[in-house]
């Protein structure tokens, strides 16, 4: 045994069975007798038991002497048994050699019969056999530790066959064969690398390229091609045919003013009725040509917007000294009226309809609340009668908008909200709380009374602020 630290032990009994008391225990080196290696004096106990710790490498032998008595335990001394259960084995190697473990099935005469499991000096743990020469070992497996685990290895020299499944937990299959590009395939024995090939290839990173033309007809499902798929201009006129494009196949909104080309829409496409507010964007709107509107064209706008850019309003297909409408306004040519008007309210609570535009809060503002423009910042706030800086309010806010958020407020219109129970017809005014409609007008010294509109139902009032604002003293 050689190892740093050897521990030696054991029990001295006579042919009694008894405990051999103050027998003494030496310990040479490997078949001397001349050089005890044992620091101090070792003796058994009342129980015949001695032990010695010795720290120096080495091959040592163990003499016990008990009066004329004597018995060795030498190094090289082999012990056949049967069989052995021990709870702790320890297999030690000497300098520079391995620690070995053999195992030898049918008396170990015939190759293959022969296992050994040995830890090597280089740390490599291997199990071999000795199928190829009887005698000789070679590693079947071996086990490469690493300070970090995870980068330890196993290493099976020959196939390995799994009855379950087989997880990998990292990221890498490593194979003989790893050629960029390739994937594994069945062949119906075994799964191979092997290139993609035809009309498809594919990238050591994944990608996927198919060869032009590839694609056939009748490989694409129906439906499959949508708008986002078709580049810009890549379908002519050449490829519909007539008539093959109907409304049910146009999404709303899908035809901008960009595809449509100069004079391309006339009086003789558009049906009586066809273009109302719904089919009008405001944020762009539609620009009709000069020989657009003539007679019977009918065009319905609520919200919306409708930009006609030196156009002629026609009173029949051969007028031609009708009004024109430039970007500039309307001027009528003849005795002609021009209407543009605004649906009152409906039935519907919280609603509104005139003159709105999207304005910069500068304080939070509830729904309902007459606004004023801030003196500093030119933002809106809400309109409060107590003072003159506050008391010119502009419109009223439909709905809530938050501090430094944008929204609507109404100018000049009709808004509804189902709690007002104003008297029908009477005047509303500008009140000291803030934001907020009353019904009489400011009497406190100092405030500043401003109409603001009219009820025209207890719960509908016609918005139109007025610009004189009278001090009360």
């Amino acid at each position: 045994m050689a190892a740093p630290t050897i521990d030696f032990a054991g029990f001295v009994y006579d042919d009694a069975g008894d405990a051999v008391s103050g027998a003494v225990v030496h310990i040479y080196d490997k078949n001397s007798t001349s050089t005890a290696r044992e620091a101090s004096s070792i003796t058994t106990n009342s129980s015949g038991y001695w032990s010695y710790s010795h720290a120096t490498p080495g091959e040592f032998d163990v003499e016990v002497v008990s009066g004329a008595s004597k018995r060795r335990f030498k190094f090289d001394d082999k012990v056949h048994l049967s069989g052995i259960d021990v709870e702790t084995l320890s297999v030690r190697g000497n300098e520079g050699a391995l620690a070995a473990i053999y195992m030898y099935a049918d008396e170990g005469d015939d190759a293959s019969d022969q296992w050994r499991i040995d830890a090597g000096t280089d740390g490599v743990l291997a199990i071999g056999n000795d199928a190829a020469s009887q005698g000789t070992f070679v590693d079947h497996i071996t086990f490469t530790p690493n300070s970090t685990v995870a980068n330890s290895t196993v290493a099976f020299k020959g196939g390995v066959t799994i009855a379950g499944d087989l997880t990998i937990t990292g990221d890498d299959l490593v194979m003989g064969t790893n050629t960029s590009g390739h994937v594994l395939v069945a062949d119906g024995t075994n799964y191979n690398p092997v290139a993609v090939s035809g009309d498809i290839t594919m990238a050591a990173n994944g990608a996927v390229t198919i060869a032009s033309t590839a694609v056939e007809t009748g490989m694409i499902a129906a439906d499959a091609i949508t708008g986002a798929k078709i580049a810009d201009d890549a379908i002519g006129s050449e490829h519909i045919a007539d008539d093959a494009i109907t409304s049910a196949l146009i999404a709303d909104d899908a035809i901008t003013s960009a595809l449509i080309a100069d004079d391309a829409i006339t009086s003789a496409l558009i049906a009586d009725g066809a273009i109302v507010n719904a089919d009008v964007n405001a944020s762009a709107a539609i620009a009709i040509s000069k020989t657009a509107l003539v007679a019977g064209t009918n065009i319905s706008l609520s919200t919306n917007t409708l930009n006609v850019d030196d156009a002629f309003l026609k009173n029949d297909a051969d007028d031609t000294t009708s009004g024109i409408v430039t970007v500039g306004g309307i001027v009528l040519s003849e005795a002609k009226h021009v209407n543009i008007s605004t649906p009152l309210l409906g039935t519907t609570d919280h609603t509104f309809t005139g003159f709105s535009v999207q304005m910069l809060a500068g304080g939070a503002i509830s729904a309902f609340d007459l606004v004023c423009i801030h003196s500093t910042t030119s933002e809106i706030v809400k309109a409060d009668a107590s003072a003159y800086a506050t008391a010119r309010a502009i419109g009223i806010a439909p709905a809530a908008i938050s501090d430094t958020a944008t929204g609507t407020i109404l100018l000049k219109g009709f808004i509804r909200d189902d709690t007002y129970n104003w008297t029908t017809g009477a005047t509303l005014y500008l009140s000291e709380t803030a934001g907020a409609l009353t019904a009489t007008a400011p009497t406190t010294d100092g405030a500043f009374v401003q109409a603001v509109g009219i009820a025209l139902s207890p719960d509908v009032v016609y918005i139109n602020p007025s610009m004189d604002v009278i001090e009360h003293a």
